[in-house]
């Protein structure tokens, strides 16, 4: 405990020793620069490391007319990088704005998808109204189509039992079978007059009406 406090004592009056005496700090000129511009930095204890009195000139620094000169130079330099910067700010705003323009191609390109989208799923269920439709008539023709089969064929059968019928009763009224085609046909020409016996009938009948 002793120690610290007299190092702590050490400390400050190692650190305010000028301000107790008032000693005026050493001028230090252009000598507070970087390593590349010839300061060094040599703080009187590791506590004083940020001091600016404590910066020491060392061999070769550069003189004030060298630092102007440098100091152009990083102006000129700055410059350059200031200039370089609005380039690239310039493009950047370039690049939002491209990118802004893309966005809304985007954009009415996906608004276009989605009229086409909505359009094709009206088109499609048009067309699935249109098939059940055509499946709907497909199957009411099918059916009047049975129907139709249906009773031609209950219309068949009625004509054929109402024939069977006609010749069952015909066969009934007459115990003797038909004739032949051949033996009708015979005897029908049996019955029909020949032509030369008409005209011998026709012949005596204009020679009586010629002699009156």
């Amino acid at each position: 405990m002793v120690l610290f406090i007299f190092g702590a004592v050490v400390d400050f009056f190692s650190r305010n020793i000028d301000r107790i005496f008032k000693r005026k700090p050493k001028p230090t000129g252009w000598y507070q620069l970087d390593m590349e511009r010839g300061g060094v930095w040599q703080p009187e204890s590791p506590a004083s490391s940020n001091s600016v009195e404590n910066i020491s000139k060392v061999p070769g620094a550069w003189g004030t007319s060298r630092v102007w000169d440098d100091l152009r130079r990083d102006q000129g330099a700055l410059s350059r990088e200031r200039d370089n910067l609005d380039a690239e700010k310039a493009a950047w705003k370039l690049e939002c704005s491209r990118i802004k323009e893309e966005q809304k191609a985007l954009e009415k390109e996906r608004q276009r998808f989605q009229e086409e989208k909505a359009s094709f799923f009206t088109e499609r269920e048009k067309w699935n109204k249109e098939k059940h439709a055509q499946e709907k008539s497909r199957k009411d023709l099918e059916t009047i189509l049975k129907s139709f089969i249906k009773k031609s064929q209950q219309n068949t059968e009625v004509i054929a039992n109402l024939r069977r019928g006609i010749e069952m009763r015909q066969m009934i009224n007459n115990p003797t079978p038909p004739a032949s085609p051949t033996t009708e046909k015979m005897n029908a020409a049996a019955h029909l007059p020949s032509c030369g016996s008409e005209k011998r009938r026709i012949e005596p009948r204009v020679q009586t009406a010629m002699v009156a």
